[in-house]
């Protein structure tokens, strides 16, 4: 039986965010966020986007953790692990 896409993976699929990147797929949803399939449209790459749904209501500490996780690995280089191309968050606090 196929399962139905929940409302967020509704509302995300095809659109694109900050003009920047075209959602594809949900990949996987987990406690804080989901990560999705997406296009970086100027270069026409596939990437992968990671939310922390619920920016605006998460605890300060949760938000912080974040944001230092995502300074982190934007100063990491290593052939084995993902590169951070871009942070931000959405008007609707994604």
């Amino acid at each position: 039986m196929a399962q139905m896409p929940s409302i967020r993976e509704e509302l995300f699929l095809g659109q694109v965010l900050k003009g920047l990147y075209r959602i594809d797929a949900k990949i996987d949803e987990g406690g804080m966020g989901a990560v999705y399939r997406a296009t970086q449209i100027m270069l026409d790459r596939t990437v992968a986007v990671k939310t922390l749904v619920g920016l605006q209501h998460a605890p300060p500490e949760q938000v912080s953790r974040f944001m230092r996780d995502a300074q982190t690995l934007s100063r990491l280089n290593h052939p084995h692990m993902v590169s951070l191309l871009d942070f931000d968050s959405t008007d609707e606090g994604i």
